[in-house]
């Protein structure tokens, strides 16, 4: 081989490598963010959890808040269905 190929392919080699680190560096400063905002992302959101938490508490200890269901006004009830409708047919 001659001199100048061998630079040549040391040139390419290098080169490619270069890139190979340059990218293969983008990727885990990128994957470093990535991370970052994650960890954010679930402080967040046990941020919100102890948030609502604390809400419920408090609306239960004022009685401000109360899982009971709506009682109908009085007179709009409907009367009760028959559990064994009549079958007959008027002749």
């Amino acid at each position: 081989m001659e001199a100048d190929t061998v630079v040549l392919m040391i040139t390419i080699v290098g080169s490619v490598l270069g890139s190979t680190l340059t990218t293969i560096g983008l990727l885990m400063s990128e994957i470093r963010g990535l991370r970052d905002k994650f960890d954010l992302m679930g402080r967040d959101v046990a941020d919100t959890r102890e948030r609502v938490a604390r809400i419920e508490g408090y609306l239960m200890t004022s009685g401000g808040f109360a899982l009971q269901r709506p009682e109908p006004p009085p007179g709009s009830e409907a009367p009760p269905e028959d559990p064994a409708p009549d079958r007959r047919q008027a002749s």
